[in-house]
């Protein structure tokens, strides 16, 4: 392996856990992908939103190395299956749906992610990546790491994180048991600290 290839790594800081997996996040994605070598990245709506589709959007991605190899994939998203907040931008969602995938074809995403990297005393052991189904309007992108221990780490959800997140939820007009499940795939109660430090974070956010 060539010391450039051994150089070429996923950002610890692009990395995140969603649902209990880690995986990396869009921008983290397309910067692999520039190290990699990604010479063009072009997108385009194959189907426009519309009541006799069930406003469902399609994108199309085409990916070319500076290898000279093609990949193509698509996305797509509707109303239903994006987060709440993002419901007026659904088709960007298609579009970077189908630009994460055709990323993750062309440069082995989810090898790069399972392998870790190989100058970090304790690797970073992966089992998915992002297509970016879950990750818009959550709060930045952090690693496991510093999550951990953050809002009592992995101690039990206190009464006060409880509290702090429906009233949160409540201001923004957000159903804060959604929220829970769509972030971490729980109800509230089985949150651990710093889950729930970030759905509180998140509301904040929005």
């Amino acid at each position: 392996m060539s010391d450039t290839k051994k150089q070429l790594k996923i950002k610890q800081s692009g990395i995140m856990n969603i649902r209990g997996k880690e995986v990396a996040t869009y921008p983290a994605m397309i910067d692999y992908a520039h190290q990699c070598g990604m010479q063009s990245l072009e997108v385009a709506v194959l189907q426009f939103p519309h009541e006799s589709n069930d406003m469902r959007a399609i994108c199309g991605a085409r990916l070319v190395t500076t290898t000279g190899e093609v990949f193509a994939d698509i996305g797509d998203a509707n109303p239903d299956n994006v987060p709440k907040g993002c419901v007026d931008s659904f088709v960007r969602i298609a579009s970077t749906r189908a630009k994460s995938r055709v990323i993750s074809d062309a440069f082995n995403i989810r090898n790069a992610l399972e392998t870790g990297q190989e100058n970090d005393s304790e690797p970073i052991l992966l089992t998915a990546v992002q297509d970016a189904d879950n990750v818009y309007g959550l709060p930045e992108a952090q690693s496991q790491d510093k999550n951990s221990l953050q809002g009592g780490g992995n101690k039990p959800i206190s009464e006060g994180q409880v509290s702090a997140i429906h009233k949160c939820a409540a201001k923004r007009g957000l159903d804060p048991v959604k929220v829970a499940r769509d972030m971490y795939g729980k109800s509230i109660d089985e949150l651990v600290g710093w889950e729930a430090d970030q759905c509180i974070k998140s509301f904040r956010n929005r």
